[in-house]
């Protein structure tokens, strides 16, 4: 199966989002900042992608994280993305 750039970045985007926060308990919070650039016109996609796979998601993590998933208003190519 060849991967669009739009998989990939999908692909990648859940790998971070996912990944566990080493040793965060033993030190307090700590925060996760993404700005993700879309190609043009792709940002819909994203956003789906988001909806499709990886709410849910992070809605079930056992650990209580804050995620804030953010459409840039200046920006129709940009997504940002806060986890605590």
């Amino acid at each position: 199966m060849t991967k669009t750039p739009l998989t990939t970045a999908a692909l990648t985007l859940a790998a971070v989002l996912c990944a566990p926060l080493v040793h965060a308990e033993q030190k307090g919070e700590v925060a996760l900042f993404l700005t993700i650039e879309t190609q043009p016109g792709q940002r819909a996609a994203l956003v789906d992608l988001w909806d499709a796979h990886l709410k849910t998601r992070a809605a079930e993590d056992k650990v209580p994280i804050d995620y804030i998933f953010a459409l840039d208003m200046n920006d129709p190519n940009a997504v940002h993305i806060r986890e605590v």
